[in-house]
Parts: C-alpha cells; sequence; structure tokens
C-alpha cells in the first residue's frame, strides 16, 4: 500500500533498504490500528471508532518505531 510513496531516483542502495524497513514498520502498524478499530468490544460503536482512529493517528509513528525496532532484533 505505502511502497510507491517514497521516489527512489538518487537514493543510495542503503537510504533504499532503510525506507523499506520503515514501509514494513509503518504499513504493519497501520494494519494494527485498523484491525483494532474494526473490532468489536464493551464500547463498540461509533465513540470506539472514533477513539481507536485518533489514538492510531496520534501514536502511528511510535507504533511504527517499536516495530522497526523489534525487527531490528
Amino acid at each position: 500500500m505505502f511502497k510507491d510513496y517514497f521516489f527512489y531516483d538518487n537514493a543510495t542502495d542503503e537510504e533504499l533498504k532503510e525506507r523499506h524497513k520503515r514501509i514494513i514498520a509503518v504499513t504493519a502498524a497501520y494494519e494494527l490500528a485498523k484491525t483494532s478499530a474494526s473490532s468489536a468490544g464493551g464500547d463498540a460503536g461509533a465513540h470506539k471508532l472514533k477513539f481507536d482512529l485518533e489514538h492510531a493517528a496520534a501514536n502511528i509513528s511510535k507504533l511504527a518505531d517499536a516495530i522497526e525496532e523489534a525487527l531490528e532484533k
């Protein structure tokens, strides 16, 4: 989904590798946020969806950072 977001015209091999890793992490974070927002729970409905989406938007970068760090281990 995000693979065509970056332009790679003058990127070095190292930059390409780093961008690819980041795309994987962001995609994983997006999938987790999407799953959370669409899952049923005790507070199912519009309120939960709104909360989940706002929380994801505020923290998606942190989640992607954590995923990327975990993949490096």
